[in-house]
């Protein structure tokens, strides 16, 4: 549209306002172009907050001539958030908007067909999302998307070249109604780098250890950001005197190439002067100012008071109540396979409705309920993501009984490393304490370690070399598969009778002289595995066998919990054992002769110490596949 032309529109509106009103020279400075829709080059990393009405997303690409094909439309759960990805074979034009519904999105993409067969709603339930229902509409020329919410989310729509990611996360705001705000924001798009990726990444580059507060301090500025309302339309230039706010709702619409409905209740005057500005943030500034909101339905722009559309949302959510009350309820019986019916009772209740019922079946290990469909169709997305096979880890535990110089011989340093020399071959092997100790070494001895899988020790080879030089004994070398986050108990001993005498006469006792280790494992998120140990070792105190009085136990325990990788290996020691033995010698019949027979006799005392250690090495084991 040439100057001369846009002076003759102007001219006209100006025309067209009552005599009361005052035009300026300055009516309108727009640039070049101004005047006629353009395509807008957006970028395709800006937020939307969950409380606007609406939002519009292009690609900077034109329709292309041939329709691009969409390959894949699904539903990724992560923490906090959710992805809805659309894959297609060629760029395409997209545009995101709320509808009058606060919990439904409609993705429109223009230029594009399905690539697999038209189908009803995904049901998807996973917390955010309870469906995507994906649609074509020939006659408008594109394909749209409903995405049904479960609950108000902010969101955040991107273009990643053949891929578009609409990204949904979780409101921090109360459950309390929020004011409709005037205007929504346009969440910009384009076929470009993403520029609040790439500015995240020169951050990350700039400080790559930062502190506590420093990460806290920039992730309230990331949501600071992403909280601001970004405006990327065309700039444009107003400067009226109360003009009415009609012919300035006009004037935008010509710029943006948007139709645009006002309600009864909208009017007023407005005064204005804006130069240069993104005609969406002069919508947004005229809304608010004149105390009006908006809602985005595809190309069309409805502005009114925001009791208005408050009122249309809580009829459309009367309109849903009512429904579910006069809903047909469905019973629906749900296996349950590695669960039991009576731990997800108390989840699956919560997602009754006022007229749904729930019974457990223990023989069986069912659920039945009885409720409306949509109720079914949460609580069956929930059994499927509570429902299923725990992980499981072996546990290896090696129990020695060693002499002194074992430590030495085989590289145990209990500061915190270990190393093993085996001819010229040496390697050092880092190693590190978990969690303090419960009760502390100094006062019960017992000391840990730990051995890295990355050394390739081979533990059982080394131990037998030892074993064979007399230098370990093998007490025991378990093996057990406990459930996550179950306990697995390990005891080696025997039960020793001890005999008491009292006035009741002879009787026998019999005390247990065990070494037990009790651990329960725990898999973190990131493949490691946690664990909380309790070794224990019980041994007679034949000191009071000679008084008569009850057989005593000398017990010594202690507990910890470490977190090591799986398939490394975890050495508990600092359990001693004190034995003293007396040996005699002496030559037959001599050594029996009065007052000099023990000429011919000699007594060796001797004492022995031997340490208990406990190598301990878990795995994970992999899990089966379901049918």
């Amino acid at each position: 549209m040439g100057a001369g032309r846009k002076a003759i529109v102007l001219f006209l509106v100006c025309l067209g306002w009552s005599s009361g009103m005052g035009c300026s020279s300055r009516v309108a400075r727009l640039p070049e172009g101004s005047l006629t829709p353009q395509p807008s080059r957006l970028s395709p990393a800006s937020s939307l907050p969950g409380g606007e009405l609406s939002s519009s997303a292009l690609s900077a690409d034109s329709t292309p001539s041939r329709k691009a094909t969409i390959s894949r439309i699904g539903v990724r759960s992560l923490p906090g958030m959710s992805q809805v990805v659309i894959e297609t074979d060629r760029p395409v034009r997209a545009s995101l908007f709320k509808t009058a519904h606060p919990l439904v999105l409609l993705l429109d993409l223009e230029g594009a067909e399905f690539g697999f067969p038209d189908r009803d709603a995904m049901e998807v339930y996973d917390g955010l999302i309870s469906s995507v229902r994906p649609r074509a509409l020939d006659q408008q020329g594109l394909v749209r998307v409903e995405i049904g919410l479960m609950r108000e989310l902010s969101h955040r729509l991107e273009g990643e070249g053949n891929r578009w990611i609409l990204e949904l996360k979780k409101e921090e705001e109360a459950s309390a109604p929020r004011p409709i705000p005037a205007v929504a924001q346009p969440i910009p798009a384009a076929t470009g780098p993403v520029s609040s990726l790439q500015h995240s990444e020169k951050r990350a580059e700039k400080t790559e250890n930062p502190t506590e507060g420093e990460a806290e301090e920039e992730a309230e500025e990331e949501e600071k950001k992403a909280a601001r309302p970004k405006y990327t339309g065309s700039r444009i230039s107003l400067d009226f005197q109360d003009a009415d706010i009609h012919t300035i709702l006009r004037i935008i619409a010509e710029v943006s190439g948007l139709n645009v409905i006002t309600s009864g209740d909208v009017r007023g005057k407005v005064t204005i002067r804006l130069i240069d500005v993104p005609w969406d943030q002069a919508l947004d500034i005229i809304l608010k100012t004149s105390g009006y909101a908006m809602l985005r339905e595809g190309n069309i722009i409805r502005i009114a008071p925001p009791s208005l559309f408050q009122k249309e949302q809580q009829e459309i959510l009367a309109s849903r109540q009512t429904k579910e009350q006069v809903e047909d309820l469905v019973t629906q019986v749900y296996p349950i396979n590695y669960a039991t019916a009576d731990e997800l009772q108390p989840h699956v209740s919560k997602l009754l409705s006022a007229r749904g019922s729930l019974t457990p079946d223990k023989r069986t290990n069912l659920l039945i309920v009885r409720d409306v469909e949509k109720s079914q169709r949460e609580i069956r997305f929930l059994i499927s993501t509570l429902d299923k096979q725990t992980p499981q880890v072996a546990i290896h535990a090696r129990i020695l009984e060693v002499g002194k110089d074992f430590n030495r011989d085989f590289g145990i340093n209990w500061s915190g490393t270990f190393s093993w020399n085996q001819g010229t071959d040496a390697k050092e092997i880092s190693g590190s304490v978990g969690a303090p100790i419960a009760n502390p070494a100094g006062a019960l001895g017992f000391l840990i370690d730990r051995i890295s899988r990355d050394s390739r020790l081979n533990l059982d080879v080394e131990l037998q070399a030892l074993e064979a030089n007399r230098k370990v004994k093998v007490v025991s070398s378990p093996r057990i598969t406990t459930l996550d986050n179950r306990e697995a108990v390990i005891k080696t001993g025997t039960t020793i009778p001890f005999q008491t005498v009292s006035a009741e006469g002879t009787q026998t006792q019999l005390v247990d002289a065990v070494t037990e280790l009790s651990v329960t494992p725990h898999i973190t998120s990131d493949g490691y595995i946690s664990m909380r140990i309790k070794a224990t070792r019980n041994e007679p105190d034949r000191s009071l066998q000679s008084t008569g009085a009850p057989a005593g136990i000398n017990k010594r325990e202690a507990e910890t919990e470490v977190i090591i990788r799986d398939g490394d290996t975890l050495v508990i020691g600092g359990i001693f054992r004190k034995t003293d033995t007396t040996a005699s010698k002496s030559v037959p019949f001599l050594n029996r002769v009065p007052v000099l027979g023990w000429l011919f006799r000699s007594d060796q005392l001797s004492d022995n110490n031997e340490e208990l250690l406990i190598f301990i090495t878990p795995h994970i084991v992999p899990g089966k596949p379901t049918a």
